[in-house]
């Protein structure tokens, strides 16, 4: 069995001289990575929905601190705005555990947004090199046969 280390030692060589004949031009890997990176930020998408989630987090600790209540209440009938500040109170008593526990799960969902996002990011760079190790045993594959033609000979 061949050692890995020794074949992407091999394979560094021959990019290297591939390299310096001008059959890979200089920057390759760079470019290939610039790539992938662009396909990722098309991919990830989730960056918007986390923004949106943080909005909706911080209007709800808004919410909840009665700062702003999202309803106005006003009113042009005298003693009425007493009322509405009235229910406004008691609608945000009863209903203050529920908006805990809504912002709570929002902030899980995001912590797990993120998460997956970087993962995704990792599992990318892998693709990244996975490919790249390919792209470089093909040409590995490709010099042994032109290699063993070689050594056949024209016409065999």
């Amino acid at each position: 069995m061949v050692n890995n280390e020794v074949v992407l030692k091999e394979l560094a060589k021959r990019v290297e001289l591939r390299r310096q004949e001008g059959r890979y031009p200089i920057g390759l890997e760079q470019q290939l990575s610039a790539e992938f990176d662009a396909i990722l930020s098309v991919v990830h998408r989730g960056d918007d929905t986390i923004s949106e989630i943080r909005r909706i987090t911080r209007q709800l600790s808004e919410d909840l601190g009665g700062s702003n209540s999202g309803l106005d209440t006003q009113s042009r009938v005298p003693g009425i705005t007493f009322v509405h500040k009235l229910i406004r109170k008691l609608s945000l008593r009863h209903s203050r555990r529920a908006l805990q526990l809504i912002e709570e799960v929002v902030v899980l969902v995001e912590k797990q947004l993120t998460q997956q996002r970087e993962t995704d990011s990792r599992v990318m760079k892998q693709l990244e090199h996975a490919v790249m190790d390919r792209i470089l045993m093909v040409d590995v594959l490709a010099e042994a046969v032109l290699e063993l033609e070689r050594k056949v000979g024209p016409g065999t």
